[in-house]
């Protein structure tokens, strides 16, 4: 669905991490589905990439499905968006070279693939970044106008129906939290047995930001006073957050630090961020940049100020392994195992974080405290190495209970 590599957005950055924990037990081939082509350039430690490119052209009766969508006006478009001919017939010749042992779709809108690799007769595993059909109730219900409220709840209707008959058709669904876990299972079966493989980052990247010898962005001028937000724009949820920081807390920031910097990194920024941007010399819109590392290290505060969304941000790993304090929302901090005043401040009116923001600038040992053990819950819950510790037994017994359920046939 995105580039599988250089991984430069939360979804991304989880299948990068499930491919490298899954190359443990074997080779890894990868089979990407996304508008554009993928750069000329090898995946480090992977034995195959085939990529089907979602501009090609597509058969003629899927043409006209398209044109004749208004019929079923039901169908989220989502679905059959990743799901052309040309991409099957490629899958399957992938298949059939790789002839895998273990199938893992990554993102709930590959569920049309379901069926087809079910005739190859090995394990397949969803991967839930997000529920999705609770994610879409968030962000679009209720909406402005009658119409748009019925079109989305029939796309509710319609997705809802879709996960289900994904996550009862496959042999494992796996989320990244205990509250996703709760909530599959809430929403489409108590006898669903949702497995949480958390999020994580690879904790080495970020030595040289943790030890201030990560070189800044050119022509930067190191700012004690720096807040930096990172997300995927074209993703509602970052979006809005970022209108957020720039029309709530930017204002009473500036106020009180005039010298006050506010970092908004991340690919595809709104026509408001870039405006916001040219209007204001102190909010910085990078748009798409090759490491967010450097922007890490010329930031004093990380903040997450998210009211929906699903899944756990990785931007606050990533915060936690660079040892950068984060300042987040109740729903930014979602489904991960932090304690407010301990790993993080949860802050979720404007004045508590502006306070909280201000606390972290003025407070030095409640700036170390907080980095420290941050630092620490992340190297023991959310490196790659403590992620790989929790995936392990969940692959061995799925293959266990396969070959129990073979003899049990025979």
């Amino acid at each position: 669905m995105d580039l599988p590599y250089p991984p430069m957005a939360g979804a991304p950055l989880r299948n990068w991490q499930n491919m490298n924990i899954l190359r443990q037990y074997g080779e890894v081939a990868i089979f990407s589905v996304f508008l554009g082509k993928p750069p000329n350039r090898s995946l480090p430690e992977i034995s195959l990439w085939n990529h089907h490119n979602l501009s090609q052209k597509r058969l003629l009766r899927e043409r006209i499905r398209s044109r004749l969508s208004f019929l079923t006006p039901w169908r989220y478009t989502n679905f059959d968006a990743f799901y052309p001919h040309g991409a099957v017939v490629e899958l399957g010749k992938t298949l059939e070279q790789f002839k895998p042992s273990l199938i893992v779709l990554e993102h709930l809108w590959v569920c049309r693939y379901i069926p087809f690799v079910k005739q190859y007769s090995c394990p397949i595993i969803i991967d839930e970044h997000n529920v999705e059909s609770d994610l879409f109730k968030q962000r679009n219900l209720p909406a402005s106008s009658l119409h748009s409220n019925l079109q989305n709840q029939m796309y509710a209707a319609y997705i809802k129906y879709m996960e289900r008959q994904a996550v009862r058709s496959v042999d494992r669904v796996w989320v990244c939290s205990e509250s996703d876990a709760k909530l599959i299972k809430d929403l489409y079966g108590k006898y669903l047995n949702p497995s949480v493989v958390p999020n994580g980052i690879d904790v080495s990247e970020y030595d040289a930001v943790r030890s201030n010898r990560c070189s800044l962005p050119e022509n930067w001028t190191h700012n004690d006073h720096t807040l930096i937000f990172i997300g995927c724009f074209s993703y509602s949820p970052n979006a809005e957050a970022a209108k957020f920081l720039i029309n709530s807390i930017y204002p009473p920031l500036k106020a009180i630090y005039p010298d006050f910097k506010l970092l908004i990194v991340g690919k595809n920024p709104t026509p408001e961020l870039k405006a916001a941007a040219e209007r204001h010399s102190c909010v910085i819109c990078t748009g798409t940049v090759d490491d967010v590392k450097p922007y890490l290290a010329g930031a004093s505060v990380v903040v997450t100020p998210l009211f929906q969304g699903g899944g756990t941000r990785l931007k606050i790993l990533e915060a936690f392994a660079a040892k950068r304090p984060v300042v987040s929302t109740t729903k930014g901090a979602e489904g991960l195992r932090v304690v407010d005043g301990e790993h993080l401040l949860i802050r979720d009116e404007v004045d508590s974080i502006v306070a909280g923001i201000c606390e972290l600038w003025s407070n030095q040992d409640l700036y170390q405290k907080l980095t420290e053990n941050a630092y620490n819950l992340v190297c023991a819950e959310y490196s790659w190495e403590a992620v790989s510790r929790k995936v392990e037994p969940l692959i061995e017994q799925l293959f266990s209970d396969l070959n129990s359920e073979n003899k049990a046939r025979e």
